[in-house]
């Protein structure tokens, strides 16, 4: 009955009941085809040249650039660095409004809560130096976690949260984009920044540049960056052939060193940083994941980290293989208590993570695509995934973009068209169950 229709093809009952008429070619569940929103007529960014969206200091420069050189001044205008435009006082009633809204929904009692574990037990969780309010965490996801993601994550149960992936190489150039990546505009949200390297100079160089920026320029981040997390988990090609990522699992020796700056460099930064450690892979392939090569790297984060965030696949994995959560237990099994153990894959919801913790005995859950398929729903252990409450959230993750802006569009395209998929999910779900009722009398 969930098959694809050509108007020739018979139906089944379920569908005839569903939509009698439907000849959508294409339409697997028989909903009405989304029409894409007109272009844009001007070549401009409206609501960068109206002051009315990324940032109200940004706006009369946008403008400025915009009639000065046209087209070009419009294609880079928007790339000014955003910052936490002041709002109305309307604006901030809605602002509050919506948020207690979201609050009382999620029960979390909002972004100051405290306690919102996984299995829903209400218990704070001890992470290097910082104690969170739940063992549920967002993952970095590039296009995906800017501020005002991660805030509306973390008002909904989430314990921390983290930047999109850096190049340590471009941050220590003073690369504007990977530096305005890291928007940690939102101190009262525990922030961290995620990452890739291959080299301990490259990274001593990154950690030197966020203090000097931190005391100058950026002077938001000496709140905001609250953890660093180093990658050697993206199975990205590119990356991979560059030799980092889990290409560098094998390195023991190149690990510790880059272990060795980072726990150094947290001992002497002023910035807040509370909490260190990387994320790991099973290994380049199934040879190396049958040797547990990865097991090399939990003995030189011992002592030097504070976690471990292992996510229960090889680099040779599609997502859609099943994570091998045994592997997460071997690692437990072998550290018992002396470094965390974060675990990752395959959890996509509350059950999915309280799973997890009870099979293989991690300390806490690092969530990615469980987030973008349920608005952020999932953190919550008390909401419900369905039309009402995911366009609550999206209207509150616009309301955040609208107060912290962002430090690229891409973000918020990204983010409206995961709401848009979860919407349609959620609309598809309750078709099909009201249609079964019918059905089943």
């Amino acid at each position: 009955s969930l098959k694809q229709f050509d108007g020739a093809t018979p139906m089944s009952p379920l569908c005839a009941v569903v939509m009698p008429t439907c000849t959508e070619l294409g339409c697997a569940l028989h909903l009405p085809k989304v029409v894409p929103a007109a272009p844009p007529t001007s070549l401009a960014f409206p609501r960068c040249v109206a002051g009315s969206g990324r940032s109200g200091r940004a706006a009369p420069r946008c403008r400025v650039l915009g009639l000065a050189l046209g087209a070009v001044g419009a294609r880079f205008a928007h790339r000014l660095r955003p910052r936490p435009r002041a709002r109305s006082r309307a604006a901030a009633s809605g602002h509050t409004a919506l948020r207690a809204s979201v609050a009382a929904a999620v029960g979390t009692g909002g972004a100051a809560a405290a306690g919102n574990g996984a299995n829903g037990s209400g218990e704070t969780f001890a992470l290097g130096q910082l104690r969170l309010k739940s063992r549920l965490l967002l993952a970095p996801m590039e296009s995906v976690t800017d501020c005002a993601y991660r805030r509306l994550c973390y008002e909904l149960g989430a314990g921390f949260t983290w930047t999109e992936m850096i190049r340590a190489a471009a941050l220590g150039r003073g690369n504007g984009a990977s530096r305005n990546f890291i928007d940690t505009f939102d101190a009262g949200t525990p922030t961290g920044v995620q990452l890739l390297t291959t080299k301990p100079l490259e990274l001593s160089k990154a950690l030197q540049m966020l203090d000097k920026l931190a005391a100058t320029e950026f002077p938001h981040w000496s709140t905001g960056i609250q953890g660093i997390d180093l990658n050697f988990g993206c199975p990205s090609p590119e990356i991979v052939k560059m030799g980092g990522g889990p290409a560098m699992l094998k390195r023991a020796k190149r690990l510790q060193e880059l272990f060795e700056v980072l726990a150094n460099w947290r001992s002497s930064t002023q910035l807040p940083v509370g909490v260190i450690g990387a994320k790991i892979r099973l290994g380049m392939n199934p040879m190396e994941e049958s040797d547990q090569i990865y097991m090399r790297v939990v003995e030189q984060a011992v002592g030097r980290l504070d976690y471990l965030t292992v996510h229960a696949r090889n680099a040779a994995d599609e997502s859609t293989v099943d994570a091998r959560w045994k592997h997460i237990k071997a690692i437990k099994d072998r550290v018992k208590n002396d470094i965390a153990i974060i675990g990752n894959g395959d959890a996509f919801t509350q059950d999915d993570a309280s799973s997890m913790m009870s099979e293989t005995g991690c300390d806490a859950v690092l969530v990615a695509r469980g987030a973008i398929r349920t608005g952020g729903l999932c953190f919550s252990n008390s909401t419900p995934v369905n039309l009402k409450n995911i366009a609550m959230v999206e209207k509150r993750y616009l309301q955040l973009t609208e107060h912290f802006g962002s430090p690229s569009r891409k973000y918020e395209k990204y983010n409206l068209d995961s709401f848009r998929r979860a919407r349609e999910r959620c609309t598809s779900s309750e078709i099909v169950k009201d249609a079964l009722a019918v059905v089943n009398g």
